[in-house]
């Protein structure tokens, strides 16, 4: 009996060993595979973890590399999939209008700090209701995290003429229109520039355009992002013979329209609003309406923005029909603003518009670039998610 339960511990130990060298072997068989595969498509889960130079992608997340980068841009895999950067992606070969931007995400993308660009998105004659960026789209349920977008360059353009009677246009460098997440994003030397055309005939037509350098319009939630972006639109409306036109216009210099939150984050692009305006025969009339500003063009009621700063200097030009509602920080607010900050220097060029200055605090670029001052005023994280420049403003850890 005694030998028998001898046996039988012998045994268990055996196949607790085997147990344990099969783990240790699966682990290591694993860690080769994907340190060898790193450059190639590969699929694991939602989530990664860094360890060095080494990047883990856990099962049902795909690895974009440049050609799934590619076939992602072109609408060529799942929208609502989770995809994972594991290393820097220059796509500056490629040329303009080579890809579409991505429409309809529901998924998650996940940057691991690593930077995606050197592309241009070049969309000519759009049609009303068009959204232009990386992502056309977002849905609500979408995350966007921990990447950088460099040396993009957006370009809206239907100045075409003609008989274009409404138009509602959505540019921004990461996303046209958001209704998700993102969050530790930085879009750096990028620019985007748009314009439209409407023109009334026997009638009235709408003109609203929504422009930002990270963001179009926003429904969602924006944290702990900036924008280096300067931010140019040329748009022209006209009138004829009893006609009408209107232009609502919103800019910002990481988002034109707020419907969402956003806060500890900031913007340092210029913003620039080209606006003319003609009219031609009997009862024919133009009307203009610019929201503009350094961080957000309008914020509206429901949404908020708090904790962030902008830096760029604001002009508009064109037509005084209309109002212009103008701001360093939020051009107008119907909704919560505290805590915002504007660089003592900036400039607002434009004939007569109304300013927002509300909750607006004028401090020194060496404040704003102070991890000290970000730190104590803004609650901005240099623990875990900002880092300190000297001379500069702060960058997203990688």
């Amino acid at each position: 009996m005694i030998e028998m339960k001898r046996i039988l511990l012998r045994k268990k130990s055996i196949i607790t060993i085997l147990l344990v060298i099969l783990v240790i072997s699966n682990f290591t068989i694993t860690f080769a595979y994907w340190a060898s595969n790193v450059s190639g498509p590969m699929s694991q889960n939602n989530s990664t973890v860094s360890i060095g130079n080494w990047t883990f992608v856990p099962p049902g997340s795909t690895v974009l590399t440049e050609e799934v980068s590619i076939d992602l841009l072109n609408g060529d895999l799942p929208l609502d999939g989770d995809y994972v950067l594991v290393g820097d992606l220059d796509l500056s070969g490629y040329a303009d209008n080579e890809f579409d931007p991505i429409t309809n995400f529901t998924g998650t993308f996940e940057g691991n700090g690593y930077t995606i660009g050197g592309f241009s998105i070049n969309n000519e004659n759009t049609t009303p209701g068009t959204e232009l960026g990386m992502f056309i789209n977002t849905g609500t349920e979408s995350v966007i995290s921990n990447v950088n977008v460099s040396n993009v360059t957006v370009t809206q353009s239907d100045l075409s003429g003609g008989n274009n009677t409404n138009e509602t246009t959505y540019v921004g460098v990461l996303v046209g229109a958001n209704n998700g997440t993102i969050s530790n994003v930085q879009v750096i030397g990028s620019e985007i520039s748009g314009g439209n055309t409407v023109n009334g005939i026997f009638g009235s037509s709408t003109l609203a355009l929504y422009a930002g350098g990270l963001v179009g319009r926003n429904n969602g939630v924006i944290i702990n992002s900036y924008a280096r972006v300067n931010v140019t639109l040329n748009s022209t409306i006209s009138a004829s013979w009893f006609g009408s036109s209107t232009s609502n216009v919103y800019v910002g210099g990481l988002v034109g329209y707020n419907a969402g939150t956003i806060s500890k984050s900031y913007a340092t692009g210029n913003v620039t609003n080209n606006m003319t305006a003609s009219t031609s025969g009997w009862g024919a009339s133009n009307t203009i309406n610019s929201h503009i500003g350094g961080l957000v063009g309008l914020n509206t009621s429901g949404a908020s923005v708090s904790l962030v700063f902008a830096t760029g200097n604001i002009t508009y030009t064109g037509t005084s029909t209309g109002t212009r509602y103008i701001g360093l920080v939020v051009g107008r607010n119907l909704g919560s603003t505290s805590t915002l900050y504007r660089r003592t220097g900036q400039t607002i060029t434009s004939p007569t518009y109304t300013q927002n200055t509300a909750n607006t605090t004028s401090t020194s670029i060496t404040n704003l670039q102070s991890q000290t001052f970000l730190t104590n005023t803004l609650g901005f994280d240099f623990i875990n998610v900002w880092e300190s420049v000297v001379g500069d403003y702060p960058i997203i850890q990688d």
